[in-house]
This record gives C-alpha cells, structure tokens and sequence, in this order.
C-alpha cells in the first residue's frame, strides 16, 4: 500500500511540472480582422526557469502587491508587442498596446509559472498582413497563431 500510494504522489507532483519543461515559453496569438482593423490577443506563458527571471528582473516576488505586478505586466506586454514583426502591404505596422493581463499559478516544486496576455489593435484595411513573433526565440515551448 506504502509503494502504491507513494507511486501516485510522484504521479502527481509530475502532473504538476510544466508540461513543456521548466525552462519553456509558450505563445499564443489571435488575430482577428475587424472593420477597425486587427485585433490581436497575445499572451506568453512561462515555465518556472523563465518566470523566476523576470520576477528576479521587476525585483518583484509572486507575493508583490497586485498593483505592482499588473504595472510591471502591462510594461513588459508593451515591450513583447514591440517584438512582433507586422506588416500590412509590405509595409511595417506596430501593434498598439490595449490591455494586459497577468495570471500566476503554481508550477513544480511551488515555484511560480506565469502568463501574460495582452490585447492590442493593428490599423489596417484590407490587403496582405505579415507577422511574426521575435520573443524568445530559443526556448522551446508551444506556437500557436490563430487567425
């Protein structure tokens, strides 16, 4: 009994690591054609070797005040924005920071995984739109584009 339930908290305490490994940044973009032009949500989620970077970076804890954590999201979204690769009709296009949201959650060993989701808007009306991510391109981790 002793073996079985020890097989089945190690079982578990797995189930809770990154899925991607440790180290891993993930991507998700949505870009969505609207009459104003396109609508992007984009949000980058981190295992624990990148998360305790940034924190380690903003000099901020999981336990930080939220208002501190959502300022230093918002400010790092608009520096992710800025590393996306956008045209429209061959011409260079940024994408104008909207929103940001920041979401923390337990990952292996309590250490903290986040995500950060952004909403931002493109002007462009009709024609041929381009992009491509520039962040982190030598993690491993899910790319997902939605369009």
């Amino acid at each position: 009994m002793k073996r079985a339930l020890a097989l089945v908290i190690a079982a578990a305490s797995m189930a809770a690591a990154h899925p991607m490994g440790n180290f891993s940044v993930s991507h998700y973009a949505k870009l969505q054609a609207t009459a104003r032009g396109v609508e992007i949500e984009y949000a980058l989620d981190l295992a624990e070797i990148p998360t305790f970077e940034l924190l380690r970076d903003w000099k901020l804890e999981r336990t930080s005040p939220q208002a501190e954590l959502d300022r230093r999201a918002a400010e790092q979204a608009s520096e992710w924005l800025s590393k996306l690769a956008i045209t429209v009709n061959g011409k260079a296009a940024k994408a104008r920071f909207e929103s940001a949201r920041l979401v923390i959650a337990d990952g292996a060993g309590n250490l903290p995984i986040l995500r950060i989701t952004a909403r931002a808007h493109v002007d462009a009306h009709n024609g041929e739109i381009e992009y491509e991510d520039g962040n982190y391109p030598d993690r491993a981790g899910w790319k997902e584009i939605v369009i």
